[in-house]
């Protein structure tokens, strides 16, 4: 549900007047500070300031933007994609639904006033940030009415679809129960909003499990046991928790592309599950020192101020997941009607033949899809450093060539004298994605084809 300004004051401060803002705007010529707004209620006037148990006296960080800023131009609007608050698995410190983190929040360009606020996750102890950028497009109803819309993909696999001047949902979107937690001083929301348009299975029945070996196959099973799985949003526990499809999982950075002719939008899924463990203060040192979870080696955090420290790791054994795919595919949406018009797997993992079937389940996407106005849909993919066209129409590949390291980044079009480009950069990184590269390539389009 979204939150206006009729209900709320508006939460921008001036230069110099916010304590820990986490977005600012500038005077484009002369670099001045013109507002900020903290998603986070820092006084008595935050339009979230109702759903922390705190209110201005929580003592919390982030719930900033790290993803893109939209921008309405015309309607002098910004939309603000905003973070989970600190810490990122442990809330008991910071109790209630906590708006306006992960949220899309809407700014009066100019002066930073609160427009209105929709919240996707209340309260999130998964580490579900908005990670993609707002998309903004013209939405048609049954009726053939048109609205301004803005679309915003997450790492769930929801994606809501919202009146860009109100926030009201343009799709159903249904309050559900979801687990409670069972963490001293913890307190889970008790629902949480599912839209209509969703790519992630949500229930929570047993995931399937895949393997590629009976080593494999026992490692798996070394991981998964005694963890709590209870669906989406399945709270983190002392005894390890299944987080599905994960805080990489869902849609990522590479965020959404929209074809206004076709009217379909265009959005790379992950389903990268993670366990992630609470472990008390008192234990942490030594857990610490391991740096291993269930065996696996993982990533551990103080989360500081709090009684718990945590240990997280993706549920893949010698580099290969534990579920069945497919991992990672490209969607097209009916975002008019709320709708997955298709879906296919993309991707490969790079380094070892797995056969006809999990060979093309894909492979986690970090970049995201672009498409042409002829309807093509461009996506880098990096475990096996592939460029791919896609036919928007029908998901089905008509162009690919590999690059010559991995691509972790959006592709971009553009036209110079009457000619169209696609450009993607391939530099691999240090931890995965194959080979490491400092490699930006263009490739001309001719009818029928991409060339170098």
């Amino acid at each position: 549900m979204a939150t206006s300004s009729s209900s709320a004051r508006p939460s921008a401060t001036t230069a110099g007047r916010s304590s820990n803002p986490a977005s600012y705007a500038y005077d484009v010529r002369t670099g001045a500070e013109v507002w900020a707004f903290d998603p986070i209620p820092r006084s008595p006037d935050h339009p979230g300031i109702a759903t922390w148990a705190k209110g201005e006296r929580t003592r919390t960080g982030a719930a900033n933007v790290w993803s893109v800023i939209s921008a309405d131009a015309e309607r002098d609007m910004v939309f603000l994609p905003t973070t989970s608050p600190s810490p990122d698995f442990y809330g008991g410190e910071r109790l209630g639904d906590n708006a306006y983190a992960n949220s899309v929040v809407a700014l009066r360009a100019s002066t930073g006033a609160f427009l209105w606020g929709y919240q996707t996750v209340r309260h999130d102890l998964w580490d579900l940030d908005i990670a993609s950028q707002p998309l903004l497009f013209s939405h048609t109803d049954a009726a053939g009415n048109s609205r301004p819309a803005v679309a915003q993909a997450t790492k769930m696999g929801f994606v809501f679809v919202l009146d860009r001047e109100t926030g009201e949902s343009l799709h159903p979107v249904e309050e559900r129960a979801v687990p409670a937690s069972d963490i001293p001083g913890e307190r889970a929301a008790p629902t949480q909003p599912f839209t209509k348009l969703r790519l992630i299975a949500t229930d929570a029945r047993p995931l399937p499990r895949w393997s590629i070996s009976n080593e494999h196959r026992a490692g798996c099973a070394a991981l998964l046991a005694g963890v709590r799985y209870e669906g989406i949003f399945t709270p983190p526990s002392l005894e390890g928790s299944l987080l599905f499809p994960g805080n990489d999982g869902g849609a990522n950075w590479g965020s959404m592309a929209y074809d206004s002719g076709a009217r379909i939008g265009y959005v790379a899924v992950n389903r990268i599950p993670t366990i992630v463990k609470l472990i008390p203060r008192k234990e942490f040192r030594a857990a610490r020192r391991g740096r291993t979870l269930h065996g696996n080696p993982a990533e551990l955090a103080e989360q500081g101020g709090t009684p718990y420290g945590m240990a997280r790791t993706e549920l893949l054994f010698d580099d290969f997941p534990c579920l069945e795919g497919p991992w990672s595919t490209l969607a097209a949406l009916g975002l008019d009607r709320g709708e997955v018009l298709w879906e296919r797997p993309v991707g490969k993992i790079g380094w070892r033949d797995l056969g006809p079937v999990a060979g093309n389940w894909g492979h986690f996407i970090r970049g995201g899809p672009m498409v042409t106005e002829g309807g093509v849909v461009f996506l880098a993919t990096p475990y096996d450093h592939t460029l791919r066209a896609h036919d928007g129409a029908t998901g089905e590949v008509l162009w690919s060539t590999v690059l010559p390291a991995g691509a972790h980044a959006t592709p971009m079009g553009y036209r110079h004298a009457g000619t169209d480009y696609v450009v993607v950069t391939a530099g691999g990184r240090l931890t995965g994605g194959g080979r490491r590269g400092d490699h930006v390539l263009a490739f001309r389009l001719e009818s029928g084809n991409a060339a170098p």
